[in-house]
């Protein structure tokens, strides 16, 4: 039997089910969700995102159960400056550990490069943490290439950020 599933925006106040998987996200597996000081900044970080204009994707199973979740930043500057309004940046996706492994994660993906191109971007930016080849090679194999490689970015110990992007013109 196979699942349908849906993909909607999300305003802020829709966004608890998915806030321990943002978590997980921006802090590995070093996110502790009964930790205050890691709830607050958490709750920080996305007010933060909401106000910078960023929009947000949940993907929900046919019983409307929550699946997993995108960021997506498309920021609108001047429309007579030609540099201005080429790019989007996806700064989150993230699918529950039991929904893992099914392809949700690509299918959500190719709804946020649908909403770029509709958007008339030239490309997609995406950020991750250089130690995780397995992200890399989940962008790698949706057509994304390497494009820079920040290193230590949290001090000498952290292996760095990498940024891949997809061009759609």
């Amino acid at each position: 039997m196979r699942m349908n599933y849906n993909i909607k925006e999300i305003e802020k106040l829709d966004f608890e089910p998915f806030f321990d998987l943002m978590g997980e996200v921006e802090l590995g597996s070093e996110f502790n969700s009964t930790n205050e000081n890691h709830r607050s900044w958490l709750k920080r970080k996305i007010e933060s995102h909401y106000q910078r204009g960023m929009s947000f994707y949940a993907l929900y199973d046919e019983n409307e159960k929550p699946v997993g979740f995108a960021s997506l930043l498309i920021e609108k500057g001047p429309s007579d400056i030609s540099y201005f309004n080429q790019k989007a940046e996806l700064y989150d996706i993230a699918i529950f550990p039991e929904h893992r492994g099914k392809g949700l994660g690509g299918k959500l993906l190719k709804y946020i490069e649908n909403i770029v191109k509709k958007e008339n971007r030239y490309c997609l930016y995406i950020s991750t943490y250089e130690g995780d080849p397995k992200a890399i090679g989940f962008y790698e194999t949706n057509g994304y290439s390497l494009v820079a490689t920040l290193p230590d970015v949290h001090g000498p110990s952290d292996k760095g950020i990498v940024y891949l992007r997809k061009v759609f013109k």
